[in-house]
């Protein structure tokens, strides 16, 4: 049985339900292969095994724009999978002006795409708001419901059934804004070319994992359950957002998300034509 590393940024549904799904549905066994899950947020990408695949493709696309040796081999969702809450009295982006906000850390993806999006309206992210970083969900929630922020930008982690039962208004879904791939499977360059074999018995596991992700309801709900303890109120819920913001076959259009791309290039502060774009579209059928 081969071994693999799965580099994670956050435990969420967003990130870690298609592995789930294989593991809970044998997919892997199936496969000979065995994953081990690996927080790679504090380490260095020198210093990471070998064989690590990242599902973390947010973060591996603003590494490749800053010409980082990553390529993406499988999409499982270019719909960023956050949400940006406001408090009762907040009911559009536009009220946010001369408002402070708590956000991800600076570097973080769902940082520049929160920019991205108070651009899209005519703010200027740096001057018309402040927008601040807290370190996690459990932060940002407490912020906005203590109402010392009008507005927080809120992960998969916490559903947007258990949000609205503080009573806050979304406004906005991220994946509905951008398009971009934020979860899947991405992996070194080099690593790519000394183990292409193992690359693709990974991608085909992620591929019969959508199968069951869209095609099997109950195995979905399971792996929910099990994962992330999601109770069974919510999971019809949890599923169909999985559902509806997953692909079908790994694979995304490049005409979708170039825009996204441009622009993220940009709040990165990079110049220039975008690189030689990264493997979006799977080989792996």
């Amino acid at each position: 049985m081969q071994q693999v590393y799965l580099g994670f940024k956050a435990f969420d549904l967003h990130e870690l339900a298609c592995h789930f799904v294989a593991r809970y549905a044998g997919i892997y066994e199936a496969h000979d292969i065995q994953v081990r899950l690996l927080d790679t947020s504090f380490i260095p990408a020198d210093r990471l095994p070998e064989q690590t695949f990242h599902a973390a493709c947010g973060a591996a696309t603003c590494g490749w724009l800053a010409g980082a040796s990553m390529t993406i081999v499988f999409v499982a969702t270019d719909k960023p999978m956050f949400w940006l809450y406001a408090r009762p009295e907040i009911s559009s982006l536009e009220e946010l002006a001369a408002r402070r906000l708590a956000g991800y850390p600076a570097d973080a993806p769902p940082a520049h795409f929160l920019r991205m999006i108070i651009k899209s309206i005519g703010l200027d992210p740096d001057r018309d708001l402040s927008i601040e970083a807290a370190r996690d969900d459990t932060a940002r929630l407490g912020l906005m419901r203590s109402g010392d922020v009008a507005a927080a930008v809120i992960s998969a982690a916490v559903l947007p059934a258990e949000v609205r039962r503080f009573g806050f208004t979304p406004l906005a879904f991220f994946g509905d804004e951008l398009r971009i791939p934020t979860t899947g499977l991405a992996v070194d360059r080099g690593f790519l070319g000394r183990k292409p074999e193992l690359v693709a018995a990974m991608a085909h596991c992620y591929l019969d994992s959508l199968q069951h992700i869209h095609e099997q309801t109950d195995v979905l709900h399971e792996a929910l359950r099990e994962a992330f303890a999601i109770p069974d109120a919510d999971l019809e819920a949890a599923g169909d957002l999985v559902q509806s913001c997953y692909t079908k076959d790994g694979t995304t259009s490049l005409d979708a998300i170039s825009p996204t791309l441009g622009n993220l290039q940009d709040e990165l502060g990079l110049s220039g034509p975008l690189p030689e774009l990264p493997l979006l579209e799977s080989e792996y059928d």
